[in-house]
């Protein structure tokens, strides 16, 4: 299983990148003071690796302040961190293996490498309207709802606060999809498996309303593998 962030840049723009860029360049820019998250993060550096048919490959290695409850059992505040980011030119950038914290930290300075703007990269968030288009998209694709976590859900007999369901959705619900859909306010994460992806086998991935999620199928993606999952939400979130 791997963990992902997916963040969402303007279609069209792929400026020239600089090989390498430091935390400590951006640091004092205008603006970067509502950046809350630099403030566990120390020492950064963004590194190109390569690119190849549109798709870009930078690493990010920081020490990074570790939260109390890791801190407070003898681990050191700061620790070593390195994650990778995927940056593709249809439009969205993905954070691998990467703390919430670090990785938004991490794509103000890629922002800032390729667009000299740290904040031209931003969260990707899914509304119930977004979920429902990246429904449709994976059933294109021969896929199927695997998880589904909903708040707030309004029924004939009131409201049900909380509804969280794996597995066969059409035993286990019995209800047609759109219209649960429809009678919620929220969409905390939506879970896919598509039997036959493009150029593979199985992908099973779940996405969290905030951007983050995991892929759990391949165990081990490979990185067109998680190129392949981000022109999935592409198709659904930009197209």
């Amino acid at each position: 299983m791997k963990d992902f962030i997916v963040y969402f840049q303007p279609m069209g723009m792929w400026e020239k990148v600089r090989k390498e860029l430091t935390l400590e360049e951006i640091r004092d820019l205008p603006g970067t003071g509502r950046l809350v998250e630099l403030e566990v993060v120390r020492e950064g550096k963004l590194e190109f690796v390569h690119e190849y048919n549109g798709i870009r490959l930078f690493r990010f290695s920081c020490d990074y302040k570790v939260p109390k409850s890791l801190s407070g059992i003898g681990q050191a505040p700061f620790q070593p961190l390195m994650f990778e980011l995927l940056q593709r030119k249809a439009g969205l950038v993905t954070c691998i293996q990467s703390p919430k914290k670090p990785s938004r930290v991490a794509v103000a300075v890629l922002s800032y490498s390729v667009f000299r703007d740290p904040f031209v990269i931003s969260p990707l968030r899914f509304n119930t309207l977004e979920f429902r288009k990246l429904l449709e998209v994976v059933e294109k694709h021969s896929g199927r709802l695997s998880q589904l976590s909903l708040r707030w859900i309004r029924s004939e007999k009131g409201v049900v606060r909380k509804l969280e369901v794996s597995g066969d959705f059409g035993k286990v619900l019995n209800i047609d999809m759109n219209t649960i859909l429809e009678s919620t306010k929220r969409v905390s994460s939506m879970g896919f498996v598509i039997p036959s992806f493009v150029g593979g086998g199985t992908l099973s991935f779940r996405i969290a309303d905030w951007g983050g999620g995991q892929i759990y199928q391949p165990s081990d993606p490979q990185i067109h593998e998680i190129s392949n999952l981000m022109a999935l939400l592409e198709e659904a979130v930009l197209k």
